[in-house]
Formats: C-alpha cells, sequence, structure tokens
C-alpha cells in the first residue's frame, strides 16, 4: 500500500511542479496581460499546490499509523 501511495504521490509531485514551473517561467515576451492577471494565474497555481501537499502529507500520516486489531464478540477470527 506504501508503494502504491509513493508511486502516485510521485506522479502528482512531478505534474504539480510542471504546473508550477510554466507559470513562473513566465509568459511569451509579445504577450501584454492586464497589471493584476499575473498575481491572480500565480495564486490559483500556488495556493492548490500547497493544498495538495497538505494532503498527501495527511494521508501519508494516515497510512504509516498502525493499525489496532481487536477482537469483536459474536465474529469468527
Amino acid at each position: 500500500m506504501p508503494l502504491l501511495f509513493l508511486i502516485a504521490a510521485s506522479i502528482a509531485l512531478v505534474c504539480q511542479g510542471a504546473l508550477v514551473y510554466a507559470v513562473l517561467a513566465g509568459r511569451a515576451p509579445a504577450s501584454s496581460p492586464r497589471p493584476g492577471a499575473r498575481w491572480a494565474e500565480v495564486a490559483w497555481v500556488v495556493i492548490p499546490s500547497l493544498l495538495l501537499l497538505a494532503v498527501l502529507v495527511a494521508t501519508w500520516i494516515g497510512i504509516m499509523e498502525p493499525v489496532a486489531v481487536i477482537p469483536v464478540a459474536g465474529v469468527p477470527a
């Protein structure tokens, strides 16, 4: 299970990193967006990136917690 998570998380982080790089690398020299568009574009990429990172960390912590298995009355082992 942790291996599958690590593979999926790695792919998600590489893709998100490519998006962040594409936005931070900038636009073509000939383009002229309105003044506040650049910061809005950066925010629309950076905020989801941070949320993705938080979800991946929380999931990893949840996966790595030990699971307590206790017998339940009436359920065969």
